[in-house]
């Protein structure tokens, strides 16, 4: 049933994704929404399990692939276009179009390759953990490479 789902993800938030959130990436968010920035999570992630995330961070803007739900609960569908590569690209101008913000000073955080499109469709692209095609990328593009595993500081290059 939906709501043990729903039981089951708070547990899953409380005991996985909070202790493993280091202080560095909340003090990121954090700084970013004290110098009033719109704060949106972009991500392939269905939107069920994201939510946790988007929740912890009190982060009200979510886009994310869209599973389908029934009273019976998640069909394995999803609804409209995936949350992945350009498809991330389309998901944001999409919710550009009804929100009054642009990306005028934008900037994306991403751990992975499948970000580009969206990495090279921001003002300023950040490689947060990258895998090693995005860190080499970062790397050679001189974008800023962070590490936000819980324990662990600082920017490199």
């Amino acid at each position: 049933p939906l709501q043990t789902l729903y039981e089951r993800r708070e547990i899953f938030r409380r005991e996985y994704i909070r202790p493993n959130i280091s202080d560095q990436a909340r003090a990121l968010v954090e700084s970013h929404r004290q110098a009033g920035d719109t704060l949106v999570i972009i991500t392939a992630t269905n939107r069920f399990v994201a939510e946790a995330s988007a929740l912890e961070f009190d982060v009200k803007h979510l886009l994310a692939t869209d599973p389908e739900i029934l009273a019976q609960g998640f069909t394995g569908n999803y609804i409209g276009d995936a949350c992945f590569q350009e498809g991330k690209i389309a998901k944001l101008n999409a919710w550009l179009e009804e929100h009054p913000v642009s990306l005028e000073g934008s900037r994306f955080y991403s751990d992975s390759r499948n970000d580009l499109p969206l990495l090279e469709h921001v003002e300023q692209p950040v490689a947060v953990n990258p895998d090693s095609h995005l860190a080499t990328l970062a790397k050679a593009r001189g974008w800023p490479i962070m590490d936000l595993r819980v324990q662990a500081s600082a920017f490199t290059a």
